[in-house]
């Protein structure tokens, strides 16, 4: 059994099913366990005086019968409802951890892998869960059968009951110690099938950049090092788990051989004890089934040691809380016009002293289409992460219809925002549920039209099973051209009031940008718009265009004649893009 304020509400919920699987293992505990060998010993009896006869005989095979009968029904009874507490606790432990996940912030998912992260919610959890079903059905077992058979053996022989109280002692005192270092090993155990689980998850998902490079020899020897060490940590796990194991089978064992050494000798040499050959055949029957739960002693111990290193690491997940700061009375808007002012903000990211984005100030008119292009790394995407309210900015930074942005609740803002960002994700699922995403159920027509506007439907019918085909992971089976499509036919779908598009016309040609865009103008008029781009090309017809420098600095904000006037960056940038299309030089 394992105790933590993220686990103990689980034996509060069903405490009822652990009273009937409880009183379960007592009827088996008692049934199978302290009547045989007494009706054993009792036929032994019988058949050593003389006395037997074929009606005792028959009463006492009935009463074998019933015994086993119940026992089935019992055992039955006690396995499925510790088992179905083991699930049901499982269940509700990666709800729970799966809900406060999506709450974490970027720094989170920044400091910590996908792959490391799926060992908590399959390992962990799995170790966690045991102790609940098996662990506690173990501890109850040996709290009740120990002193149910003790009792009894104390009745027949002291002096015997005694001896074999020697390995049960000796468990106990050396469990102390064995366990809280079982616990540190288990704890290194899980932390290096992280590492392994993390690597090889990684590079799965990169496998066309691994073959595309050649390093398929590379990445297998890294995988084997890792592999290798998790072996070694997990061996280390198993020799001190086996050897603890063994020792308390060597006790018992050599307790067993001095009950049947001494019992013999009272039998034979002291006459003034009442010991008889019956009594003794019962005495080594019940430290046989005193047996299990010697040895579950020391299962209970190791189940013990995995639960509480696996529940550390689950509470991280659980006790883990967002850095991100919800207003505490939200402003309660239905729909957001698409006004933005941005007033001197400056922002760095956690833990890092160098400012991403540094006095940034402009305005955003509610149905103004807005271009921002800059060099790499000028911020440009951090800018707009800042209006998805993926990090924190300071008060009065950033205004959205005139109201401060950490005003809003983060799910009102995000609700009106259609965002399309730079790594495109696609679902493995199929096409239409990938486009209505935001929807929980598909509209077809309303998915085929923002196909349309995304310039993707043509190309979506020329798939065997059009709108309904499968994607593969992460949209592998899909062009990068295609998937930017797909990407803002989702964000379309949405109809938000203000709709974000990180360069996510990069992957398209000219002619197909420019019907986008058009699309995208006729649709979207009297709403905002702001598109991140590479090409001048994308964004000159925008109603006005930031310019971002290096240190996350405005350049300028205004219309495309105006900078190709009065900013230099952008004028010098317009004609190197310019000869690059004339074909005067080649990109390098």
């Amino acid at each position: 059994m394992i105790f933590g304020k993220n686990i103990n509400r689980y034996y509060l919920k069903y405490w009822y099913l652990y009273i009937v699987g409880i009183l379960a293992l007592l009827c088996v505990d008692f049934f199978d366990s302290l009547l045989p060998p007494r009706i054993i010993a009792g036929i032994i009896g019988e058949l050593k005086n003389g006395t037997m006869t074929q009606q005792y005989l028959n009463e006492r095979i009935v009463q074998l019968l019933l015994i086993m009968l119940i026992s089935f029904i019992c055992r039955f009874l006690w396995r499925f409802v510790f088992f179905s507490i083991s699930h049901k606790v499982g269940k509700d432990l990666r709800y729970r951890m799966f809900k406060n996940s999506l709450t974490f912030s970027q720094t989170f998912y920044s400091d910590n892998k996908v792959g490391g992260l799926m060992s908590y919610y399959i390992n962990d959890i799995d170790s966690v869960t045991e102790s609940f079903g098996w662990g506690v059905m173990m501890v109850f077992d040996v709290l009740s059968l120990v002193p149910m058979i003790l009792i009894r053996m104390f009745m027949i022989n002291w002096s015997i009951t005694v001896l074999s109280l020697i390995p049960l002692l000796m468990i106990a005192v050396g469990s102390t110690v064995v366990g809280a270092f079982m616990e540190k090993r288990y704890k290194i155990r899980q932390d290096n099938f992280e590492y392994l689980s993390d690597f090889t998850q990684e590079s799965i998902s990169g496998i066309r950049v691994v073959k595309a490079f050649v390093r398929e020899d590379k990445e297998f020897d890294t995988f084997k090092i890792k592999n290798r060490n998790n072996e070694k940590v997990n061996m280390d796990y198993i020799r001190l788990s086996v050897l603890f194991n063994n020792l308390v089978e060597l006790f018992i064992w050599v307790v067993y051989f001095l009950i049947i050494i001494v019992g013999s000798y009272i039998v034979l040499e002291v006459p003034e004890t009442p010991l008889e050959v019956e009594n003794l055949t019962e005495l080594i029957a019940y430290f046989d089934t005193l047996l299990w739960p010697m040895f579950a002693i020391g299962e209970i111990i190791n189940i013990r040691s995995r639960g509480k290193a696996s529940l550390k690491r689950v509470d991280e997940i659980l006790n883990n809380k967002s850095d991100l700061i919800e207003a505490k009375n939200p402003i309660k808007v239905d729909d957001i016009k698409g006004d933005i002012s941005f007033k001197h903000l400056s922002f760095k990211f956690p833990n890092t002293d160098q400012f991403a984005l540094n006095d940034v100030t402009f305005d955003i008119k509610a149905g103004e289409f807005i271009g921002v292009i800059g060099r790499t790394g000028s911020s440009k995407s951090t800018l707009v992460n800042l209006l998805l309210r993926l990090y924190n900015v300071e008060k009065d930074e950033i205004l959205i219809d005139g109201n401060d942005i950490m005003d809003y609740s983060i799910s009102d803002i995000r609700k009106n925002i259609g965002y399309v960002p730079q790594d495109n994700f696609l679902y493995s699922t199929s096409i239409d549920s990938n486009i209505a995403f935001s929807d929980r159920s598909i509209n077809i027509e309303k998915v085929k039209k923002n196909a349309r506007i995304a310039g993707v439907h043509e190309d979506i019918m020329m798939f065997p099973h059009t709108y309904e085909t499968i994607l593969g992971e992460r949209g592998v089976s899909v062009s990068g051209g295609q998937k930017q499509r797909i990407s803002i036919a989702r964000a379309l779908y949405k109809d938000p009031n203000i709709l974000i598009l990180d360069d996510a016309l990069s992957a398209v040609d000219t002619k197909t940008e420019s019907e986008i865009l058009k699309f995208l103008k006729e649709e979207r008029k009297g709403r905002t718009t702001i598109l991140i781009a590479h090409r001048i090309s994308s964004i000159k017809d925008a109603d006005k265009i930031l310019v971002l420098d290096i240190g996350g600095v405005v350049s300028g904000f205004d219309t495309h004649e105006a900078l190709l006037k009065n900013n230099e960056i952008y004028r010098d940038t317009y004609n190197l893009q310019k000869l690059e299309e004339e074909g005067g030089i080649s990109r390098v």
